[in-house]
């Protein structure tokens, strides 16, 4: 059964501490979510920042129509996460040639 509403990524980030990570794969992309990691990774006040230099980059998939992916993009800005799209349909391996 999945669970419903956004996960608690307060505790998440503070389980990270100041423990360097050139690679962090979140299992989570609703927008809760990717706003709190933004706001981890940024380079004012957050792993990025001169003050911390912890670095690392976010690295997270999404699911959904070609519209709501492109939303999703649209609405995100950040040099620091990736986020790897996957469109809801699936592809059909069509026969190129026909042998008769």
């Amino acid at each position: 059964m999945a669970a419903l509403g956004s996960p608690d990524m307060d505790n998440i980030i503070s389980a990270m501490g100041d423990s360097l990570f050139d690679f962090i794969g979140l299992p989570f992309s609703n927008s809760a979510s990717l706003e709190k990691m933004g706001a981890e990774m940024n380079n004012e006040n957050g792993r990025w920042s001169p003050y911390l230099q912890l670095f690392g980059h976010v690295y997270t998939a999404k699911r959904g129509t070609v519209g709501e992916l492109i939303a999703v993009g649209n609405s995100l800005n950040d040099p620091h996460l990736t986020i790897a799209e996957y469109p809801q349909y699936k592809t059909r391996l069509m026969n190129c040639w026909r042998l008769d």
